[in-house]
């Protein structure tokens, strides 16, 4: 009885972790705290945690561009460049956290 206890204990004591980086991913409304409609740097990096997008012109918001640059196999936009410059909001926040689930 001891050595399936332990064997569960240490079962659990791997798995956690895995689950832990899978976890669950805040809403849009949870991440954008300051209810813009659009995620910034800082919302970003609290919400999305392990993701390292990076706000490559430094205006302080994550473009859809720039979040596709960050996250593999992630296609926010169309080829024209105004389009890859518009800011990331509640849909493309979505398609991001499906996206970084599937590569977990």
């Amino acid at each position: 009885m001891k050595i399936i206890q332990v064997i569960t204990l240490l079962t659990a004591a791997v798995a956690f972790p895995v689950l832990a980086q899978q976890g669950e991913y805040a809403s849009f409304q949870e991440a954008d705290k300051n209810a813009d409609g659009v995620l910034n740097t800082e919302e970003a990096m609290e919400s999305l945690p392990g993701a390292e997008i990076s706000d490559a012109n430094d205006d302080g918001v994550i473009s859809k561009g720039e979040a596709e640059e960050s996250v593999s196999g992630l296609k926010l936009t169309a080829s024209d460049a105004q389009d890859a410059a518009a800011p990331v909001g509640e849909a493309d926040y979505r398609m991001i956290v499906q996206a970084l689930q599937r590569n977990a």
